[in-house]
């Protein structure tokens, strides 16, 4: 039987196998397996996958309209580490319900999250998309 660390080594050693001397080139098989290591290493050390739907739906249901959340999904995870995932999605409802549709964005929230994250009073909002 062996060990989260040797399962963690053989991982790393697979990834670095993978890639091709010149870095470009990967080797489809020996990906598909470190990644499938990968994930098994993730369940052993109970690493739970990452939610954007508090925040996709906090959005739509202000705003009524699609939010790309791609871009910035490792900003708000970073957030959540620093502040508290709770903290940042009720900043996110925060910040939504006091900001005008025509000024709204996810950029603007994670360039400014203090003034966010503190309790404000929800202002109606009046527009939509």
């Amino acid at each position: 039987m062996s060990t989260k660390l040797d399962k963690f080594k053989r991982m790393t050693t697979l990834l670095l196998e993978a890639a091709a001397p010149n870095g470009s080139v990967l080797d489809a098989k020996k990906l598909a397996s470190a990644r499938s290591d990968a994930a098994e290493l993730a369940k052993l050390f109970q690493v739970p996958s990452w939610d954007a739907g508090p925040y996709v739906c906090i959005w739509r249901d202000t705003y009524g309209g699609p939010l790309n959340i791609g871009a910035v999904a490792g900003h708000l995870k970073s957030m959540e580490f620093e502040h508290g995932r709770q903290a940042v999605i009720d900043g996110w409802r925060n910040y939504c319900s006091n900001q005008s549709p025509k000024f709204a964005s996810i950029w603007d929230f994670i360039r400014k999250p203090k003034r966010w994250l503190e309790k404000l009073e929800a202002k109606p909002v009046t527009e939509r998309w």
